[in-house]
């Protein structure tokens, strides 16, 4: 499990030290270009792959893709506070997934591999199965969860029509 967050961490953490020591670079302008290109990719790239995975962990994989983007995007606003948060939820949230995964996964006796293997786990653990629908939730966004505000606060900053 830590070897889905920590490679993300440390490659954001070297991101956010580029962008915030600006003495690193000769100008922070450049940065600036390729967090946005990256960012715009990341987000196009993990949300085209995501389209028809059905296997869990590939699923997770192009997801944290696109929530890449989002912190990329994040660091390209200079909106700190906004990416160590984002980046926090999201570390939060990926551990309790894969923690309820490896807990499902102990209940039925056989690893999970498939979507279509998660289905009726809610006769075996109901309050595993709520859980892992509200990370589930969080994870992509929906009202009222964590990463959907963190998100709009991402955007708002990262104003298309008035990139120069």
């Amino acid at each position: 499990m830590w070897m889905i967050i920590i490679p993300k961490l440390t490659v954001l953490s070297f991101l956010y030290f580029l962008t915030t020591n600006s003495s690193f670079f000769l100008t922070s302008y450049n940065i600036q270009y390729i967090l946005l290109i990256s960012g715009s990719l990341s987000l196009l790239i993990g949300s085209i792959a995501l389209n028809n995975q059905w296997y869990i962990k590939r699923f997770f994989a192009y997801s944290g893709i696109s929530h890449i983007g989002f912190m990329l995007l994040a660091l390209y606003s200079f909106e700190s506070q906004g990416f160590i948060f984002y980046m926090l939820i999201y570390g939060i949230t990926t551990v309790n997934i894969f923690t309820i995964l490896i807990m499902l996964s102990e209940f039925k006796g056989r690893d999970l591999k498939k979507i279509k293997d998660l289905s009726g786990i809610f006769k075996f653990n109901p309050l595993l199965s709520i859980a892992f629908a509200l990370n589930l939730f969080s994870l992509a966004g929906v009202c009222l969860f964590f990463n959907l505000r963190i998100t709009n606060i991402l955007l708002k900053d990262y104003n298309f029509l008035n990139y120069n």
